[in-house]
This record gives structure tokens, sequence and C-alpha cells, in this order.
């Protein structure tokens, strides 16, 4: 109904303008099914002037089965992300032409809101009266879509929570900014490979560990055994335990007992 609109108006500005080049244009302007259709008629009727075809027009594609597939269309077109904001506003705004021509602004504002997610609709409301344009709306969905210089001002920096966690952190003072956080991004990402797991960083694995035997009960696993036996195997059992515990590197000979 969009094209027959713009032919009337066009009748009005150029009254002169004859019926052939009006038809000879609406070969090119139908497509697909409706193509088809323009062309069985043609083959029916013959060679007709504009006010007839405006009347099959309008029968055709103004009927309640056109309506319907329109108005299906519009709901299932929902906004999101990916689209683009102007065209996804031109489209509902031309569908909305064809439900209901007589649609008023305020009206055909609240349709465009209910059909976006429910915390953008609120945001766009916000930003936009009852009675705006389509412009307005399209620029505020695109204005959603980029990340604001304000936003990223007042974001908080990923690193502060790095740099709460790591109170302890122990970094040589020579270092700038820069070097800092390129060395805890690094130690961050790779924390489990050298750092215990409840330590904050700067408590590095195996560092300052101090190793001993307690005397002591309990006995470290190794150590608790029956006593050992008062017979000729005493010696070989003791033997037998050291090596055990050399070997775990639980104990090791030193001085003139390496070579033993």
């Amino acid at each position: 109904m969009e094209l027959v609109d713009y032919i009337d108006v066009l009748l009005i500005d150029l009254p002169s303008i004859p019926d052939y080049w009006i038809t000879a244009r609406l070969n090119k302007e139908f497509k697909g099914h409706a193509s088809k259709w323009y062309t069985k008629m043609k083959e029916i009727h013959g060679r007709r002037n504009w006010p007839l075809w405006k009347i099959q027009i309008s029968q055709k594609y103004s009927n309640g089965t056109c309506i319907w597939q329109e108005t299906m269309s519009f709901e299932n077109d929902k906004y999101s992300v990916d689209k683009d904001p102007y065209q996804w506003c031109l489209r509902k705004s031309k569908r909305l032409e064809t439900i209901d021509p007589q649609m008023n602004i305020q009206m055909r504002n609240h349709k465009f809101l209910t059909q976006m997610p429910e915390e953008l609709e609120h945001a766009v409301e916000c930003r936009c009266n009852h009675s705006c344009t389509l412009d307005d709306i399209s620029n505020t969905l695109q204005d959603g879509k980029n990340t604001l210089d304000i936003y990223q001002i007042s974001a908080q920096d990923p690193l502060e929570e790095l740099l709460n966690e790591f109170r302890e952190r122990q970094f040589s003072t020579t270092l700038t900014s820069k070097q800092n956080q390129g060395l805890l991004k690094m130690l961050g990402k790779n924390r489990p490979e050298f750092s215990i797991g409840e330590e904050p960083l700067g408590k590095i694995r195996c560092h300052d560990m101090e190793l001993y035997l307690d005397v002591e009960r309990p006995y470290p696993p190794m150590l608790r055994r029956l006593p050992y036996p008062a017979s000729v195997e005493t010696r070989h059992e003791i033997e037998k335990h050291i090596n055990e515990l050399l070997d775990m590197d639980v104990i090791r000979k030193i001085g003139n007992n390496e070579i033993v």
C-alpha cells in the first residue's frame, strides 16, 4: 500500500503522467509472489489504466490476511543487539503503517517499546518522550550499543580486585606502574603453578620452607612403626628403614656418611 500512496502523491505533482508509464513501473516494483500475481492479472484482464490497478492492489493487499501476516511479522521481529537500530526501526514502522495507517505517534512508540527487552525498554522510555520521532528511538538504541566514555571512566579497573587480594605482595619499587600491572597479570594468570592456593601472591611455593622431624607424637608416617625386634634381624630392619627415608628425601647422608 505504500506504493499506491507514492503513486497517488506523484500524480498530484505530475498529473500529466500517462497510465502506461505507471503500469510499466509495476513490473519492477512487484517482487516474488506479488510479481506472479501481477503477471497473472495482466493475462486475465489485459492492459488497464492506473485507477483500476489501484482498486485491484487495494483489494489484494488491504485484506485481513495481509494485515494478519504483517502483524505476526511485527510481533516476531524482536530487537536484539545484533540488529541495526535504524533498519529495525524503519522496518517496524513500515509494518505498523500497513497494519494501521491511522495509528498515532504515541501508540506507535508504545508498540516499539514492547518489542525490546525489559531493561532496554525502560532505558529508552526514560530517554525518549511518548511523542519522540523514529530517529530519536534509533539514535537511543545506537547509543546503547556503543560504550560511552563516562562508563569507561567510572568502571572499576579489574586489576583493583587483584591488588586487594594480593595485599601482602612485595614487588620492587623500581618497577613502573605499567610494569607492575603487567607482572600482576602474568602472576595472577599462572598463580596455581607456583603459589599456594590459600595464600596471597608472594607466598611462593617452597620459599622459606623448613623441614624437620619431630621426635614427639604424632610421628611422620614412615616413622609410625612398631619398635624394632631385639633380634639378629634388627640391623637389617634399621638399614631398610633408612634406605626408605633416603629414597623419600626425608633424610640424607652428610659428611663421611655420604660415601657409606
